[in-house]
C-alpha cells in the first residue's frame, strides 16, 4: 500500500486516481501521519459474475491489505516465511516452547 503526503497528492491528483483505479489503496499522510485512506469503490450491483456477498468479502481483504488486486484475478501476497521442514508448524512450536 502506498503512501502520499497531501502535497503530493494535490499535485499529482491523476496519477494517484489512475492507481486507486487499478484496485490499490493509498494511505495519505499530513506530516508524516497516516490520516485516510483511498479506497476504490465497490464494483456496481450486477457487474461481476461473483455473488454479491463473496465480492463484499474480496473488496473487504482488499481494503485489508490481505490480498491484491490489479484488475484480474486477486493475489495473495508471499508469506512472510514458508516452513522447509519436514515437520508441521505445530511441531516446531511446541520444540521451540521447550
Amino acid at each position: 500500500m502506498e503512501k502520499v503526503g497531501v502535497r503530493e497528492l494535490k499535485s499529482r491528483l491523476t496519477h494517484y486516481l489512475r492507481i486507486v483505479e487499478r484496485g490499490e489503496s493509498i494511505i495519505i499522510t499530513v506530516r508524516g501521519k497516516p490520516v485516510a485512506r483511498l479506497i476504490p469503490l465497490l464494483p456496481e450491483e450486477g457487474a461481476s459474475l461473483l455473488p454479491a456477498s463473496l465480492e463484499t468479502k474480496m473488496w473487504h481483504l482488499v481494503r485489508q491489505g490481505i490480498i491484491e488486486w490489479q484488475g484480474g484475478k486477486p493475489k495473495i501476497p508471499m508469506p512472510v516465511a514458508q516452513n522447509r521442514s519436514p515437520k508441521l508448524l505445530s511441531d516446531l512450536v511446541v520444540e521451540d516452547r521447550n
